[in-house]
């Protein structure tokens, strides 16, 4: 721990602590925002997906799978607004969410995951038919 770390060396125990404690010589970690990966399929309000896909098939989305539940999960839904002649509407959403861990060589789970966000606006921007792009910040 780091306040123990700096603790040891301050005051009257610094005369007794002359050497580094084992954790002053490692390279600390942060621990990551989220130990566990939010559930996919709930991680959207119900006012958001009505908005996106109004008439979904599935109001509880359809989760995806993945080989590692604990970093990576996905969540999609479909619509279909049939209305003939007078044209119909078809619509999917797709979720998908990915956790970093903290690792003292590439960087803390919220650096990972700000770097990771960055190069997916980038490519999404560069898409072709991309237009009038936003991003909102789920909590």
């Amino acid at each position: 721990d780091a306040k123990q770390s700096a603790a040891a060396g301050s005051g009257k125990d610094a005369k007794t602590s002359a050497s580094p404690s084992p954790d002053a010589t490692g390279t600390a970690t942060v621990r990551a925002k989220y130990a566990k990966l939010p559930e996919p399929c709930a991680a959207l309000s119900a006012k958001t997906l009505k908005a996106l896909v109004p008439a979904a098939k599935d109001k509880k989305g359809s989760q995806g799978s993945s080989d590692d539940l604990n970093a990576r999960g996905t969540c999609s839904w479909n619509s279909l607004d049939s209305n003939g002649v007078h044209g119909s509407q078809y619509r999917w959403l797709s979720l998908a969410l990915v956790r970093f861990d903290s690792d003292a060589t590439l960087g803390t789970g919220d650096e990972r995951a700000a770097s990771y966000l960055a190069k997916q606006i980038t490519a999404t921007r560069a898409t072709a038919d991309a237009k009038d792009l936003k991003s909102e910040k789920l909590t």
